[in-house]
């Protein structure tokens, strides 16, 4: 028996061009899927101090963000606790702490419920659609520096 993101990496090696996660008109290739939950991963353990064991929340809309979410927190081996944007904010801050939840991650539509716990700084957040499209655009930059590189046969030693 695996876990579900070890059969996820294997759809990712086995079929990198192929739908993994539609939702409207985005949607994402599994090689795409893959480039994303493993720069969050990386994040969460490099910058949030994730570890395996570690209690992390995660309070977003259906999106596409929500399964990278998801599979990032698996890989990482914390323990993935769901919370409903519908709930009222007191209903939230109580069910993080008595999850003891080392992180809290929130989204764009999703951030205004979290006001109060991103101040008080009792419990980390983190918003998982910044993170990724700073990433995306650091990629873009090392594109565009690497564009700005001109090697010719001469200057090859």
């Amino acid at each position: 028996m695996k876990c579900i993101h070890h059969k996820f990496v294997e759809q990712a090696v086995n079929h990198p061009q192929k739908i993994c996660v539609m939702l409207d008109e985005q949607s994402l290739t599994y090689g795409e899927v893959l480039h994303r939950v493993q720069y969050f991963a990386s994040y969460l353990i490099r910058e949030c101090n994730v570890q395996p064991g570690h209690i992390i929340c995660q309070c977003v809309e259906r999106s596409i963000e929500m399964v990278i979410g998801i599979l990032s927190i698996f890989t990482t081996g914390a323990i993935y606790c769901a919370l409903s944007s519908t709930d009222p904010c007191n209903r939230l801050c109580s069910l993080i702490e008595d999850a003891k939840a080392q992180l809290v991650l929130i989204h764009g539509q999703t951030r205004h419920k979290f006001i109060d716990l991103i101040n008080s700084e009792d419990v980390p957040v983190a918003n998982i659609e910044e993170i990724i499209i700073n990433e995306e655009m650091s990629s873009a930059n090392e594109v565009n520096l690497l564009s700005n590189v001109h090697v010719t046969i001469e200057k090859i030693a």
